[in-house]
């Protein structure tokens, strides 16, 4: 039982921090084409899942809905707030 409740909390922060961390140093560097790259990772993924689960019968589909909550929710919080942080504080400021 405790492995079960670990892996329950586990798996969904390492997701978050990965994806946090990515988006927050490509963010920070401005460079969009990482973060592009990182977004259309996620979004790919998670079309794949609900594809997956729209396609699947009875409940075929429970393996698709735990990775749209566990995996990939809170990889996209991440990246959002990851790549918006990142941006904002990577800001190149020029005083005159």
């Amino acid at each position: 039982m405790l492995f079960e409740n670990l892996m329950a909390f586990l798996v969904p922060a390492i997701a978050f921090l990965i994806t946090g961390a990515i988006a927050y140093f490509s963010g920070r560097a401005r460079s969009a084409s990482a973060l592009i790259g990182t977004g259309l990772l996620w979004a790919g993924f998670t079309v794949w899942m609900i594809f997956g689960m729209q396609q699947s019968s009875g409940w075929d589909g429970l393996g698709y809905l735990i990775a749209l909550l566990f995996l990939s929710a809170p990889a996209g919080v991440g990246f959002g707030l990851g790549g918006l942080v990142g941006w904002l504080r990577g800001r190149k400021d020029i005083h005159a």
